[in-house]
């Protein structure tokens, strides 16, 4: 009777710690999987804001070239009206 005791603690034992290691696991893993879905979120952030800094830049690049173009015209424009 005793030794059978002593094998139900053993597997008893043996049964707890592979159920933790289980579960760390499965923490090691849900863990893992947050911090690869952090960086591939922060990479998009980035990947958006430098694409908005772009568009912002191009249209205000756009705007300049259009008030240069329009600036360049009433000059040419006056210049005309003068002569």
């Amino acid at each position: 009777m005793n030794e059978n005791t002593d094998n139900i603690i053993k597997t008893s034992d043996t049964d707890e710690e592979n159920n933790l290691i289980n579960t760390s696991t499965e923490e090691i893993s849900t863990s893992f999987k947050c911090k690869i879905l952090n960086q591939i979120v922060l990479k998009l952030i980035k990947c958006i804001q430098i694409s908005e800094r772009d568009i912002i830049s191009i249209s205000e690049k756009m705007i300049k070239e259009m008030l240069i173009s329009i600036n360049l015209n009433k000059y040419n424009l006056n210049i005309i009206q003068i002569m």
